[in-house]
């Protein structure tokens, strides 16, 4: 009786110990993670614009500035200790698209339509190799 009850003890104590080991690494991507999911976030709210046809060019900056922001916390979110030089080539690539879309300033589907592509291929190109 007395090894099974220090039998379910020890159970009790390993899951309870486990639950919060895995609390710990889930809060360790808690950072990139959210910065991925803000930029989808934008990203995405410019491509529901071109399919839904409603390109506001207001609307169109805001989410792009989002975007671009989301972008500079990159490298220090996934790369902390940049150890990866094509990571940072990654990064580079799609800042410069980011940018050459804000300098655009797509009021329109068609301009914005070329700016999202542009971004969603940067975007691709990176995930193809470290996602």
């Amino acid at each position: 009786m007395r090894y099974a009850l220090v039998l379910i003890l020890g159970i009790a104590i390993g899951a309870l110990a486990m639950s919060q080991v895995g609390k710990i690494l889930a809060a360790r991507d808690a950072y990139p993670r959210g910065v991925m999911a803000v930029m989808q976030q934008h990203y995405g709210a410019l491509r529901h614009g071109l399919d839904t046809g409603t390109c506001n060019a207001a609307d169109n900056q805001n989410n792009l500035a989002w975007v671009a922001r989301m972008s500079m916390q990159i490298n220090p979110a996934l790369n902390p200790h940049a150890a990866d030089l094509r990571f940072d080539t990654y990064v580079s690539k799609l800042d410069a698209r980011i940018a050459a879309a804000q300098a655009v300033a797509p009021a329109d589907c068609p301009a914005l339509r070329l700016a999202a592509q542009r971004i969603g291929a940067a975007c691709s190109a990176c995930h193809e190799v470290y996602r």
